[in-house]
């Protein structure tokens, strides 16, 4: 898998917003299920928990290999990130990541190395935390926010532009539609590809939409 494919998958999951107990999707690539993707949230000791699972089969070029992502975030009740554990699994290679948020600096332990790096200005929102703001802040056209999240692939802190898109916006899909969702423009710090998005009234996903090297990646 090329690392663009891994970089889009990744930064998709990270840059999601939880507000259901549970929720399972169908996931695909170019219209074609490949596997499904589940997230539940939950209260840890005084924090929130979002846990997120991607599994998928892929066959390329005769070839097929399996992938897993799994990413754990706690924040605090008002949406601050406390800390992130993610692990990847791509044809038998694995990845194991672990951050932790202390004021100012976001400390990374990756591959039996540490590193610190600046949180930024801004705050860093967890799943949560995300959620909350895309439904306090987006409602009809012409809304948007900006906000921080962590990116375990690129390892670094992303900004994130979530605007409601145009009335009339072509795509969206059954299990949105059916919901009444708000469909939802993103951009990703360091990612230029479209990726839209739609949203019920929690500001938790329905459904998504991201454009990739084999195809759309889409989650129902």
């Amino acid at each position: 898998m090329s690392r663009r494919l891994r970089t889009l998958i990744v930064v998709f999951l990270a840059a999601r917003g939880a507000a259901a107990e549970e929720r399972w999707y169908t996931y695909a690539i170019g219209g074609t299920p490949v596997g499904h993707l589940s997230e539940a949230a939950s209260a840890e000791d005084g924090a929130l928990r979002t846990d997120s699972v991607l599994v998928a089969r892929l066959n390329r070029l005769g070839k097929s290999f399996e992938m897993r992502f799994a990413t754990v975030a706690r924040e605090t009740p008002a949406g601050d990130l406390q800390s992130l554990g993610f692990e990847s699994l791509l044809s038998q290679q694995a990845m194991r990541l672990e951050v932790r948020v202390a004021g100012d600096e976001v400390h990374i332990a990756a591959a039996g190395q540490e590193r610190t790096i600046p949180r930024g200005p801004e705050r860093l929102l967890g799943p949560a935390g995300v959620a909350r703001l895309t439904a306090e802040r987006l409602r009809a056209a012409g809304d948007a926010i900006e906000f921080a999240v962590f990116s375990p692939e690129l390892q670094r802190v992303v900004r994130v532009r979530r605007a409601v898109a145009a009335p009339g916006a072509a795509g969206e899909p059954p299990c949105a539609a059916a919901a009444g969702a708000l469909a939802v423009d993103e951009t990703i710090e360091g990612l230029p590809v479209a990726h839209r998005l739609w949203v019920d009234a929690a500001g938790a996903m329905l459904a998504d939409a991201t454009d990739g090297p084999f195809g759309a990646m889409t989650s129902c």
